[in-house]
């Protein structure tokens, strides 16, 4: 298990639309348990924990590649 596979399952949902429609299909209240084991058959393996963090990291990343979040280096001029 690895938080590099829960980065890759994040990744593959936005790619897949096979896998979107599969997160699609478990409606609005989806569980950890749910998503990892989707992941597992998927080719995925992670634990809960590792999904919350990689998803965390993800948009974290993302807000400060799309200026949500400002920087220090925008703080600074």
């Amino acid at each position: 298990m690895s938080l590099k596979a829960a980065f890759g399952f994040i990744k593959a949902v936005r790619e897949r639309q096979d896998l979107q429609a599969s997160l699609q299909d478990l409606g609005q209240a989806v569980s950890g348990d749910e998503l990892v084991k989707l992941g597992q058959e998927t080719g995925f393996d992670y634990t809960e924990v590792e999904l919350q963090s990689a998803f965390k990291h993800d948009w974290v990343m993302r807000s400060v590649r799309y200026g949500i979040i400002q920087t220090s280096e925008k703080w600074k001029s």
